[in-house]
């Protein structure tokens, strides 16, 4: 049987939240003394009119916040709070979120407080380019510069090959093909 632990001290719970009020709900909970948390991180991206680059920052998990409370305490004014969508819960129980697991996205934050995410490439992969004049080619991911935003990239063509920096946010990596088995 499940102890009464979670229900009767402050434990970390997931709150959804209504779409884009990721704030709203945090400020509200916080007006109820409640501690939150909203990992944020900074993305670039092409501005879609002038096709500049744009940085924003945004939350690591749209549409969630983190929220330590008492459930047996505050579970109606938490669930019933402007910009709250509903807690996440198992077996009609809010589900509880490990001290270790919010603590290790703490400790992904630079001094900004926002986290880095790291890059998802390792040397070697296979990748495709999908912006700018080399749109379309492939190469492989060989590493990332020292800025975090251009990555080198080994391109072969025509019996060429070359080393190219391009901005991180152009590549995506190529997926293996699925691979046939012929057992029977």
């Amino acid at each position: 049987m499940e102890s009464e632990q979670p229900r009767t001290n402050p434990c970390w719970h997931l709150v959804h939240t209504h779409p884009r009020q990721e704030a709203r709900a945090e400020q509200n909970l916080r007006n109820l003394r409640i501690e939150t948390y909203v990992p944020m991180y900074k993305r670039k991206r092409n501005n879609r009119f002038t096709e500049t680059k744009v940085e924003e920052i945004r939350p690591l998990f749209p549409s969630y916040v983190f929220a330590r409370f008492k459930v047996n305490d505050l579970y109606h004014k938490v669930r019933f709070t402007r910009g709250v969508r509903t807690l996440v819960s198992f077996d009609d129980r809010p589900a509880v979120v490990d001290d270790d697991i919010i603590a290790l996205i703490q400790s992904r934050q630079d001094g900004h407080k926002l986290v880095t995410v790291p890059l998802q490439y390792s040397p070697g992969d296979e990748v495709a380019i999908s912006t700018g004049p080399l749109q379309k080619l492939t190469g492989i991911f060989e590493r990332a510069m020292s800025d975090g935003d251009r990555v080198v990239l080994l391109l072969q063509a025509v019996g060429y090959q070359a080393r190219i920096i391009v901005n991180t946010d152009c590549i995506n990596k190529v997926e293996d093909p699925p691979s046939t088995s012929l057992e029977q």
